[in-house]
């Protein structure tokens, strides 16, 4: 039995929502005991990705595997992938509504997502299709709490944002929130490059009060993660923005692999769900119990079996069973 984890973005600067989504996949197959092959049709590879990867020119290569998993359905502006020519089940992965925008003509998205034996939707809310799944593949198996986590607060001091520098992301928000952060709460660190020099111009003429390091770091590399988020006591998870409504709740990649070293979320109610995850950006500045907030984080965490090893590992095995036909 052997599974292939599709990637169409392989670059180091991709890494994140399109790329790690598909190594974490390889990962979950393995807890299972399944063969699974990191593919990709792009020749261009993140050197960081823990597995070998499979490079092919030819989508019927697919077929030689019993299923196809797809971390997104294309690369951006593109959805253009020969999927007519796989004759084996295949899910593709969507991250929110809007991807049906970002990857090229709604009505070839839509083909595509028929086409699909399941869609897997990151997250809770509408979508059009049935045969959906909810689960969040984007995280890798180590990277989610299991509930046998210490936690040591000794250096804990300020806020992460570990994304990049985007009006997605809302780091011009954080931007003008730095300064009354600062003096509630202590340090800011920004890790992450820019999309758009002009918006990363406009942020900067706004000299927040941040320490920005300006690099794409390895979210494959466990023992860095866990020593430079262990650091911080919240991790900044604001997403959406005017072009990008969301119908779709869920937290970010980021703040699901954070909550594994004790952070809590700063999120915006409209977009993240249910509250008692995190903490509403609107409530950030009047916050004082962290440690009493952390533990209602944690209890709400396994009260409801969501985000944490357990219930993720528990969704992957019902995708199995619906690219595998088993059980």
């Amino acid at each position: 039995m052997r599974i292939a984890s599709f990637c169409f973005n392989t670059e180091r600067s991709s890494i994140g929502g399109a790329q790690t989504p598909a190594v974490a996949f390889v990962k979950w197959c393995r807890e299972f005991n399944i063969d699974c092959d990191l593919v990709t049709n792009n020749n261009n590879i993140n050197s960081d990705i823990p597995y070998p990867v499979i490079f092919i020119d030819d989508p019927e290569f697919l077929n030689t595997y019993d299923a196809v998993y797809f971390s997104t359905i294309g690369k951006f502006g593109d959805s253009s992938f020969y999927y007519e020519s796989l004759t084996v089940p295949f899910v593709v992965n969507i991250h929110a509504e809007f991807d049906i925008d970002l990857y090229g003509n709604p009505d070839r998205v839509d083909q595509i997502m028929k086409m699909a034996t399941s869609v897997i939707v990151i997250g809770e809310g509408y979508w059009p299709w049935h045969n959906q799944l909810l689960w969040h593949p984007c995280a890798q198996p180590e990277y989610l709490i299991d509930g046998t986590e210490g936690f040591d607060d000794s250096y804990r001091d300020g806020l992460i944002y570990a994304a990049r520098l985007s009006e997605w992301k809302n780091a011009h928000i954080l931007a003008h929130m730095s300064e009354p952060f600062n003096y509630a709460h202590g340090r800011i660190h920004v890790y992450g490059k820019a999309n758009d020099p002009e918006y990363q111009k406009n942020i900067d003429f706004h000299n927040p009060l941040w320490e920005y390091k300006e690099e794409i770091f390895n979210a494959y590399d466990y023992e860095y993660m866990k020593r430079r988020n262990s650091g911080y006591k919240y991790i900044w998870d604001v997403s959406g923005s005017e072009r990008y409504k969301i119908q779709i709740l869920r937290l970010n990649l980021v703040a699901i692999e954070g909550m594994k070293f004790g952070l809590i979320p700063i999120a915006d109610p409209k977009s993240a769900h249910p509250k008692s995850f995190y903490i509403p950006i609107d409530e950030l500045l009047n916050i004082h119990d962290y440690p009493g907030l952390r533990e209602e984080m944690l209890d709400t965490l396994f009260s409801n079996q969501i985000y944490t090893y357990h219930s993720v590992k528990y969704q992957f095995e019902i995708i199995l069973n619906e690219l595998l036909g088993v059980g």
